[in-house]
């Protein structure tokens, strides 16, 4: 039913019938014979809000919504009808603005809704700068007196060259062949990063003879100092004694998959013709990082108390812990680590089973180990029996595996010759240095992580599900982890190789906004805050230090 509308004697604005004042420019309004289609208002319109139902012609926008009032409806267009249809609260107490077909608060500068979502966004924006803000520092650069200089984004060091060298073949080259680009550094050339040119860099490569895998530092120096150099002075890779006439393979490809180049060669193309391929590999590393740190905050959201909390625990998580250092590098795990939370931010909290899939597929093909975190994702639906999930979860996953068997086959001539081999070590002693060695324990260099353990218990009794998944991902990777010989991942900051599952244990953090203890207790919320702060000036010391603070803690670069 309907009943006609009364349009304003001075805006010309119309509105439904039963206003006093008019809603824009607040002038005494008077009946008229102009119409506007309004439903009646339920039985509930007594009380502070009443819902009105406008019909509007023409062009509609999706992003209409609503913002006043706790009575707020989200909009509804019936299917097969041309007609949109807003539902939006009138407060008799407090006028509201019509824009159009727009429904918008007045006098936004003192809605108190409006400003606090205006400072969750401006929240969340200044923590995706301090995420770029690294990449202003390089350090240490070859020649200059500081061990820090602002300058172009460059690499650090470890695996962060090879990957760029690997990066640079598919880019230029459209192969995965490695042989050529290594020449060119020795040469002189930027394939590795400006730091590394014409340097003794060592290859990431290995051969497989008669199934069994060379590493090539097996075969060559790693010394730089024992390498030959040619006429005009370059190093020349020198084989070890006993070694010179062993006959290997022409091409050398990576011991380091090439799913990172080859899912960042679209991005990455544009830059092959010139200096800035470097600068941008390190720059897209930053932008997946915030990718995730965004995809952190809907995955905590139902954790926290308000909107602002979600940023506010999402900033520690990101800038208390070593994902900062490592959104810019151009290492695997700061790729992974935005993967994973968004394939269960996708999963858990929007049910985008075939998105959650493909995500989870490129952590696989990035490495094999990521499985272990991606399985109870993928086992979800499979215990809920529902079968389109399960499929949508699992094809990718599949895919990845087939393709990193295809890739062994076509690479290495077997089908199981992996680029690298497991090495395993002691888990005991793997397990007590994750948690504490001096030089890489996740527990001295993220303090935050003890409020994670603290706030489970809670966790696991308000969100058992999610507790349970992330428990079962989290635990097995880091059983994994910790039994391999180098559990820290080589020369690096901090345990590197447990970066991909940090989102996920620090999750159980934003918990602590719902607890008596945060809301009643003001020494206890204190301590937790001094946790924070001293979690962040870590990271920040590690986030700008760059390669100084490997195999550091930052309280050995502040004193």
């Amino acid at each position: 039913m309907s009943k006609q509308g009364i349009s304003c004697p001075s805006c010309g604005e119309s509105m439904p019938q039963g206003l006093e004042v008019c809603l824009f420019c607040q002038t005494p309004l008077k009946p008229s014979s102009n119409p506007l289609q309004v439903e009646k208002s339920p039985p509930a319109a007594t009380e502070a809000a009443a819902v009105v139902r406008i019909e509007t012609r023409g062009p509609t926008s999706s992003k209409r919504r609503a913002t006043r009032g706790s009575g707020l409806k989200k909009s509804a267009a019936e299917k097969g009808h041309a007609d949109d249809v807003q539902r939006f609260p009138i407060s008799p107490h407090r006028p509201t603005v019509l824009q159009g077909a727009e429904c918008l608060p007045c006098e936004l500068g003192t809605n108190p809704a409006y400003l606090s979502s205006f400072k969750v966004k401006i929240a969340a924006g200044i923590v995706g700068l301090l995420l770029l803000a690294p990449l202003a520092v390089s350090g240490p650069v070859p020649g200059a007196a500081d061990s820090i200089s602002f300058t172009m984004p460059m690499i650090h060091s470890g695996n962060e060259p090879h990957n760029l060298v690997l990066i640079n073949s598919v880019v230029h080259d459209g192969d995965l062949d490695v042989r050529n680009n290594y020449a060119s550094v020795h040469q002189g050339g930027n394939d590795a990063g400006r730091k590394f040119a014409a340097a003794p860099l060592d290859h990431h490569v290995t051969w497989y003879l008669h199934n069994r895998c060379i590493p090539w530092w097996e075969i060559y120096e790693t010394d730089g100092k024992l390498w030959q150099k040619d006429d005009a002075g370059h190093p020349v890779p020198t084989r070890r004694k006993n070694f010179e006439k062993m006959t290997l393979p022409e091409e050398e490809y990576s011991r380091h998959s090439p799913s990172l180049a080859l899912l960042l060669s679209p991005f990455l193309i544009a830059f092959r013709n010139s200096d800035l391929l470097e600068p941008a590999a390190l720059l897209a590393t930053s932008l997946l990082t915030i990718a995730g740190f965004f995809a952190f905050c809907s995955f905590i959201r139902p954790y926290a108390a308000n909107p602002f909390q979600v940023v506010v625990f999402g900033a520690v998580a990101y800038l208390g812990s070593p994902l900062w250092h490592y959104g810019r590098t151009l290492n695997a795990e700061p790729y992974a680590a935005a993967l994973l939370i968004c394939a269960y931010a996708a999963v858990l909290r929007s049910c985008r089973y075939l998105v959650g899939g493909l995500l989870l597929g490129a952590a696989v093909l990035i490495k094999t180990e990521y499985f272990l975190i991606a399985l109870p994702l993928l086992l979800e639906p499979v215990w809920r029996k529902d079968r389109a999930d399960s499929l949508c979860a699992w094809l990718p996953v599949v895919a990845a595996g087939f393709l990193k068997l295809w890739w062994n086959r076509q690479l290495r001539d077997g089908w199981s010759h992996n680029a690298e081999l497991w090495e395993w070590g002691n888990p005991i002693t793997g397990l007590l240095g994750i948690l504490f060695s001096p030089s890489h324990g996740i527990l001295l260099f993220a303090p935050i992580l003890l409020l994670s353990v603290w706030s489970f218990r809670e966790w696991f009794r308000d969100h058992r599900k999610d507790a349970i998944l992330v428990s079962l991902g989290v635990g097995c990777y880091w059983i994994l982890v910790s039994s391999q010989t180098q559990w820290w991942g080589g020369y690096c900051y901090s345990a590197r190789l447990v970066v991909p599952v940090l989102p996920l244990m620090i999750a159980p953090l934003a918990t602590l906004g719902r607890s008596q203890l945060w809301n009643q207790n003001a020494v206890f919320k204190a301590v937790l805050v001094v946790v924070m702060i001293i979690s962040v000036e870590f990271g920040a010391v590690a986030a700008f230090s760059c390669e100084n603070v490997y195999d550091k803690h930052p309280v050995q670069l502040l004193f």
